[in-house]
């Protein structure tokens, strides 16, 4: 890692694009070997979300501003955070974006299912790809700073098959999980959810032992937005990447879509 830290530094360049997981492990190690400086002026981050914690964490150690690319391995970069913006650009000039839900547009502020349409494939035409992941349309009055007139994506809730099915038929998306669980960063070091059936659901923890947070007022917590369903939970050393290089920290193994489109008013 030296090395390679060494190499970017020679390179000297003004913006590097990866994933956010390696972004966190490279600054963490940065941080712990004591590593004076790493010359990068912006960061693109990719293949999951980075969350603001993390980002501030990042910028104050490396110096670097971070803005996040939502992409797919089917389409590349599909929308950019700016500095300016409020969500994602868009990238009109690639893609038609679609954020619909039973068929049909969603309205202003509403969370819908992602449609992509790719202008640019004439070799495999991806017309109306339902890419699995939902998103929310933001509300218009909210994009009139845009310093490029390109549709805005409002926030990423992550994938349909993150979507946790929780008390009461409510779903809750992945990305939740993420915002809740960095409150407790010092006590949880990492976390993932498995739901294999829609009574119960599998939360592994990787917890620091140090901590004077207890993990039974965490989980009471939790249960404000999960409800009563059942919470089996497993200590592990570690939380496994999938083979992709990505850490999931939700992860649905039950069909979900009918419940999904009857109660999108449901979300959290």
């Amino acid at each position: 890692i030296s090395k390679f830290i060494n190499k970017l530094n020679k390179h000297d360049p003004f913006l590097v694009d990866g994933y956010a997981e390696s972004f966190n492990f490279l600054v963490n190690y940065i941080k712990n070997n004591n590593i004076d400086t790493l010359n990068i002026d912006a960061i693109i981050s990719s293949a999951q979300e980075m969350p603001d914690k993390l980002k501030v964490f990042i910028e104050n150690e490396i110096g670097a501003k971070v803005f996040d690319k939502y992409g797919a391995r089917e389409f590349s970069g599909i929308a950019y955070e700016s500095k300016n913006n409020t969500g994602h650009l868009i990238s009109d000039d690639s893609y038609l974006v679609e954020i619909l839900k039973n068929s049909h547009p969603v309205k202003d502020g509403d969370t819908g299912e992602l449609f992509i349409t790719d202008l640019n494939n004439y070799v495999t035409p991806m017309i109306r790809y339902q890419i699995g992941d939902l998103g929310v349309k933001p509300i218009e009055d909210s994009t009139k700073d845009n310093i490029i007139q390109f549709k805005t994506l409002g926030e990423i809730q992550g994938r349909t098959k993150a979507i946790i099915i929780c008390d009461n038929n409510t779903w809750v998306p992945g990305t939740f999980f993420a915002h809740f669980f960095k409150e407790y960063a010092e006590t949880i070091i990492s976390y993932q959810v498995v739901q294999n059936t829609l009574e119960e659901i599998d939360l592994k923890l990787v917890i620091n032992s140090n901590s004077n947070i207890s993990i039974d007022s965490i989980i009471s917590e939790l249960r404000k937005t999960v409800g009563n369903i059942k919470i089996n939970i497993i200590y592990v050393e570690n939380i496994e990447m999938i083979r992709t290089g990505k850490i999931m920290g939700a992860i649905s193994n039950v069909d979900t879509s009918k419940i999904m489109n009857n109660n999108f008013e449901n979300t959290p």
